[in-house]
């Protein structure tokens, strides 16, 4: 039922049970031993480039989509999106070899996954901000230059966050573990 209706409306998504649901979903099923195994014998190989794409397209449209509705549509694309993160989520800690990133994107795909958390906290701070900053200065900006410069100030903030609060914050931690001799 909450694929088409989020009790709230729109604006309730950003509590996104669907997303909670989906990741247990996951969890289940990666810490299942039949249940994994069952996965790995019957996982698609498809190359690298193409999951890749296929991937992004499905990120893109399901959220493409419901745009064009005017936002009608979007508890249903946070569903897709989630269903889409808990496919990649247990192809991923099976190493099903399913879904598999590029060679040239290997580098790019292992730092996005260092500064996922750091994201995770930083893009809502800067959303809000870039908000007031529009609506203080009554700047009239389109929504694919909003969407696109604050994906790229939060990724900004998002590695000075990675590497000046949480890798030293990891290394205390290390300092901290007993060694056993």
């Amino acid at each position: 039922m909450l694929l088409f209706w989020l009790p709230g409306g729109v604006d309730w998504g950003w509590y996104r049970p669907t997303g909670f649901i989906w990741g247990l979903i996951a969890y289940h099923l990666v810490n299942t031993q039949g249940i994994g195994d069952i996965i790995r014998a019957k996982a698609p190989q498809i190359p690298a480039t193409l999951s890749f794409f296929l991937l992004i397209f499905g990120l893109v449209a399901s959220t493409a989509i419901p745009a064009a509705f005017q936002n009608q549509m979007m508890p249903f694309s946070i569903s897709i999106v989630s269903i889409l993160a808990c496919v990649c989520v247990v192809y991923a800690a099976l190493k099903c070899g399913t879904l598999t990133v590029p060679k040239p994107l290997v580098f790019l795909s292992y730092w996005g996954g260092e500064i996922t958390y750091s994201f995770y906290l930083c893009h809502i701070v800067v959303w809000d901000i870039m908000q007031d900053i529009r609506q203080s200065y009554g700047l009239r900006i389109s929504s694919e230059l909003f969407a696109v410069s604050g994906i790229c100030m939060a990724i900004l903030f998002a590695t000075l966050s990675y590497f000046f609060i949480e890798l030293p914050f990891y290394r205390k931690k290390s300092d901290l573990e007993p060694s056993l001799k």
